[in-house]
């Protein structure tokens, strides 16, 4: 309070209330900035720390005294921290402290209990008080576990994916959603014909047999809807002009949830191709050779045929027989045909029907045939037939079929038998 005088007397007093009031309004607002701090540095889930110019805490966070391995953020005051902090960083965290007076994002490893380290994003700076003088260091640091996790992820990815890519052992190659070429690996260069810079300028579709195109994007679309499909077969057009077989897989590429691309994996099949179409050649020329063998017309004499019939005869093999007699009957014009039976291992009702048929058939042609060498099982299976074999003849074995030919022919004795 001030008196206030008038011609040397007191009349009143003058307060200053409003200079208390202030200052009681600054702490107000100080306690209550404390406050505010407090309550974030009591739930804050990173690592914060502040002490001395010599390292020492003199204050902590409870996130940062828990992952130490303390119960309170108490019980770290007065420890210092390069304790805590792995012993080959802290001598250069230091030197750059010293030299800009604060770091930023300094990766470094924080010690935990049972001396597991966990990785940490460090920034720090240097206190300097009123005068300028270095008093503390303040630090707040990330436990950055699961990004390093998720580089090392990728890493790892980016590894298997190159391994893959660079394969010396298959093809590898990727393209938009359009069919361009982004990229191509040296052995599908090397297959192809062409360096990187021909191929970057290429499609899916311009290397893509024209025949095989249309299975080519069909499997593409299929695989760009989210279809799980096998390898497909498909011709593709090497620089040269010369076709190469391949066998190729694709993989979806995305960013995020966007596809953006696919990756195909090929191998070179084209001398599988190559042997399995000779292969399947082979069965086809076999397979007609046995069936020739199955049905040996031999032409025996000027307009006789003579049709040798050996093991089982079934229903596939009887109507090849019945084709191959008739045609041969045609090309040769002949007259007699003799069925020599005497091999045939055994023969059902109906096997015995297309003997019949065929025997009716060669006469519709003019040709008479003549049945040689039946075994009790044969004649019984034709007499279980319900059909006309009247006129049907037949001869004890293949000689006296051959002579009854011959007789019918007018053939005698010195007669070459093909006139």
């Amino acid at each position: 309070m001030i008196p206030l005088e008038r011609k040397g007397e007191i009349y009143g007093m003058m307060g200053i209330a409003h200079e208390i009031g202030e200052r009681k309004q600054a702490e107000e607002r100080l306690r209550k900035s404390e406050e505010e701090f407090k309550a974030i540095l009591e739930n804050m889930q990173d690592i914060y720390t502040r002490t001395d110019i010599k390292g020492n805490a003199i204050m902590a966070n409870p996130y940062t005294a828990e992952l130490v391995g303390l119960a309170s953020a108490d019980e770290l005051i007065g420890k210092n921290m390069a304790e805590f902090l792995s012993p080959e960083d802290i001598e250069q965290l230091m030197s750059k402290l010293l030299e800009t007076g604060s770091v930023k994002q300094f990766e470094t490893g924080l010690i935990c209990p049972d001396r597991q380290i966990i990785p940490i994003e460090f920034n720090a700076r240097i206190v300097f008080d009123d005068k300028g003088e270095p008093i503390g260091l303040e630090g707040v640091a990330r436990d950055i576990t699961e990004r390093k996790q998720a580089e090392e992820d990728l890493r790892e990815s980016e590894t298997r994916y190159k391994s893959i890519f660079n394969s010396p052992f298959q093809m590898a190659y990727i393209v938009d959603l359009s069919g361009q070429v982004l990229d191509t690996n040296a052995y599908a260069l090397e297959h192809m014909g062409y360096n990187e810079e021909e191929m970057a300028e290429m499609s899916f579709q311009a290397f893509s047999h024209p025949d095989d195109l249309p299975n080519a994007m069909e499997y593409v679309t299929g695989i760009l809807a989210g279809k799980k499909l096998p390898p497909i077969t498909i011709r593709v057009n090497k620089k040269s002009g010369e076709v190469l077989w391949i066998e190729s897989s694709m993989i979806p590429l995305r960013r995020g949830e966007e596809l953006y691309a696919l990756m195909g994996l090929a191998q070179d099949v084209t001398e599988r191709i190559q042997s399995e179409e000779r292969l399947n050649d082979l069965v086809v020329r076999l397979k007609a050779s046995q069936e020739e063998l199955s049905t040996p017309v031999v032409q025996v004499w000027d307009k006789v045929l003579a049709l040798p019939l050996i093991g089982v005869v079934d229903s596939v093999r009887a109507q090849k027989i019945m084709e191959v007699l008739l045609q041969r009957i045609v090309d040769t014009q002949a007259e007699i045909v003799i069925l020599d039976t005497t091999g045939i291992a055994t023969m059902d009702t109906q096997v015995t029907t297309h003997m019949v048929r065929t025997i009716q058939a060669s006469s519709l042609l003019g040709t008479k045939c003549v049945i040689t060498g039946i075994t009790p099982e044969v004649a019984q299976a034709m007499t279980q037939l319900d059909v006309d074999m009247t006129g049907l003849i037949t001869k004890r074995d293949l000689q006296e079929g051959l002579r009854w030919a011959l007789d019918k022919r007018g053939y005698k004795k010195g007669i070459s038998p093909l006139g």
